[in-house]
């Protein structure tokens, strides 16, 4: 069942309010402020599951960093289904805006596969 259904990417994007991390186990777009970073494994993705099934050692991410709140205002994950040169287009979108602002886009460039986006955006004090 893990070869089947959990040999994927995974994304992560955790904050406790003080200190923010994002992992990244297979392909993908991470984007911190305005540094975009492509994760990109090729063939070969470390896919968590691995570790899982004990073939390779995936307990790495292939990405990783963390650092406090204040210092990542704006934050986004993505599958690797999402061209890079879209991210700066992601910034100030909510709900449903964001996936209506995706699909006008996908319209517009087809993707290269599936993507899945989480956006994390402090809103500034007017």
């Amino acid at each position: 069942a893990v070869e089947t259904h959990l040999l994927s990417t995974a994304l992560v994007l955790a904050e406790d309010g003080e200190d923010l991390a994002v992992f990244a186990w297979g392909d993908g777009v991470i984007a911190i402020e305005d540094d975009v970073t492509v994760v990109d494994a090729g063939d070969a993705p470390p896919y968590l599951a691995y570790a899982l099934l004990g073939e390779r050692d995936a307990s790495c991410p292939r990405f990783a960093c963390t650092m406090p709140v204040r210092c990542a205002r704006r934050v986004a994950i993505a599958t690797d289904g999402l061209p890079a040169a879209l991210v700066p287009g992601l910034w100030g979108h909510r709900g449903r805006g964001l996936a209506r602002w995706l699909n006008v886009q996908a319209s517009r460039v087809p993707l290269g596969d599936d993507a899945t986006v989480v956006v994390r955006e402090e809103e500034v004090a007017s």
